[in-house]
């Protein structure tokens, strides 16, 4: 699921600018592409109809107001504090013709630059652990 929810943030992020969003069902279309792919023996019902469960999670169609909220915590001089944080990940907003379509938001390009980081120190760690392997330096792997 993870991996479709960040597909679903990269497709909407590429495809908009100053003056467009996307809708939601070329969303839908494109995550169904890639849960094929993770199951090719599912159908292609069963593809989109997963695809529109986490778009619509995305979009956190389950809260009146769109957002999610989550304890943030943080240090003071008193002692420690919460605070409830809000924040949407896609959001529906109306395209150049009225009709309902989605961007995404700041915190939606946060979660995908914090995975391709993740994403990139992984790749940067098994690189070295193969280096140091093929150096038989496993002291150091």
């Amino acid at each position: 699921m993870a991996e479709l929810a960040l597909a679903a943030i990269d497709f909407v992020t590429l495809r908009t600018d100053i003056s467009s969003a996307v809708r939601q069902e070329a969303v839908v279309e494109h995550m169904a592409e890639f849960a094929a792919l993770q199951l090719l023996e599912r159908t292609g019902e069963e593809h989109r109809a997963v695809a529109r469960w986490v778009t619509e999670r995305l979009i956190n169609t389950e809260d009146r107001y769109r957002a999610f909220h989550h304890d943030v915590g943080h240090v003071t001089g008193d002692g420690f504090e919460t605070r409830t944080a809000s924040f949407q990940i896609l959001k529906e907003v109306p395209d150049h013709v009225g009709q309902a379509a989605l961007i995404a938001t700041d915190a939606a390009i946060t979660v995908l630059v914090n995975a391709i980081d993740v994403a990139s120190e992984q790749i940067a760690a098994e690189a070295k652990l193969e280096a140091l392997l093929k150096r038989s330096r496993i002291s150091e792997a």
